[in-house]
């Protein structure tokens, strides 16, 4: 008996109580009926709560899988898309009928992004991928909703692409259908507006109507990726040129994945277009 209660005294003051609080309502609950049926029904409803917690964590891990799948799956078809292709094949009867060669020419390495700035008039994002994953700077970076901006700094894994919401951005971009284009530029001010510049006044413009999208003249983007919808223009006293708001498509300040633009033709282009300069 001696040796039992030194054995107690031993044992730290709250173990001691929880071990005999939990004897006590095992007493309880095996010799009486009503207070059992309490305890296994409160207790079903507590398993339950973490039973329901531990799936919901277990569901957000296995969305992010299927997130990073699907975007792996986008970027494959948005290669196969025919904007996205060089047509290879020489036609010299244009009455024949041509079953066209194409090359594919963009490929795109899917990232996610791991930082990123709305708030700044120079705003920034950061990208999974770096020099190791074939990432270069002046690439373009898109998602599957629009155009996020252009790789200006790369380390061995990651990459920090200029945002189109930097004051110093321009998007090559036209009105979808109607072959008059401009610069898209951001004021630094609303993160789901941006401004398309440079098309002349006679150029007739439909307000929530009309798509805006890149034209594929930069090596940046492929032709043919939606940037928004307009939102409200008009022509300021004494310009000879339109001012269109741009509502953007994509919600700059929650996306969460990319795809970085991998242009198999871009050193080819630029310097053929390099070669130029000295004449100018």
């Amino acid at each position: 008996m001696n040796t039992f209660l030194q054995l107690l005294n031993r044992i730290n003051h709250g173990a001691l109580f929880a071990l005999l609080l939990s004897i006590s309502l095992f007493m309880i609950v095996r010799n009486n009926d009503a207070q059992g049926k309490i305890f296994w029904n409160s207790a079903g409803m507590v398993f339950g709560v973490f039973g329901n917690g531990a799936n919901a964590v277990w569901s957000y891990f296995n969305l992010r899988r299927e997130n990073e799948k699907l975007q792996r799956e986008i970027s494959v078809l948005r290669g196969q898309l025919a904007q996205d292709q060089y047509n290879d094949q020489l036609v010299r009867d244009t009455l024949q009928k041509i079953d066209s060669n194409r090359i594919q020419i963009y490929e795109y390495i899917e990232a996610a992004v791991t930082n990123n700035s709305v708030d700044k008039p120079k705003n920034y994002l950061t990208l999974n991928r770096g020099s190791r994953h074939g990432v270069k700077e002046n690439m373009g970076v898109i998602t599957a909703e629009g155009v996020l901006g252009v790789v200006r700094y790369v380390s061995t894994n990651y990459c920090l692409v200029m945002s189109i919401l930097h004051t110093d951005s321009r998007v090559s971009a036209q009105i979808k259908g109607k072959g008059f284009y401009g610069s898209l530029v951001w004021r630094g001010r609303d993160p789901s507006r941006m401004y398309l510049t440079d098309i002349p006044k006679h150029n007739k413009i439909s307000s929530n109507e009309d798509i805006v999208e890149t034209t594929g003249f930069s090596t940046y983007y492929p032709p043919g990726v939606t940037i928004g919808t307009v939102f409200h223009h008009e022509i300021p006293p004494g310009s000879s040129n339109h001012l269109i708001q741009v509502k953007l498509k994509v919600n700059m300040a929650k996306v969460r994945y990319a795809q970085i633009v991998v242009n198999k033709h871009a050193d080819e282009i630029n310097q053929l277009e390099a070669s130029s300069k000295d004449e100018q």
